[in-house]
């Protein structure tokens, strides 16, 4: 019972922290590589190009943290 309890608070706090502005799924980097490929299949090539500099930004980020 406290594990689903716990389980909806963390629903709860992603849903209004999304509502604040912050999104989870931006916590990963295969999710900008998701919206790349999203925007090339719609011919978006200026959306294509920005979220793959934030992929390799994001990647870059988990990789050398110390750089």
């Amino acid at each position: 019972m406290e594990l689903v309890i716990f389980g909806g608070a963390l629903v709860v706090l992603d849903v209004l922290a999304y509502f604040f502005g912050y999104d989870s799924r931006d916590a990963s980097a295969l999710d900008h590589h998701d919206r790349a490929i999203d925007a090339i299949r719609r011919g978006q090539f200026d959306a294509y190009s920005h979220e793959l500099a934030q992929f390799e930004r994001k990647i870059l980020k988990d990789v050398w943290p110390g750089f």
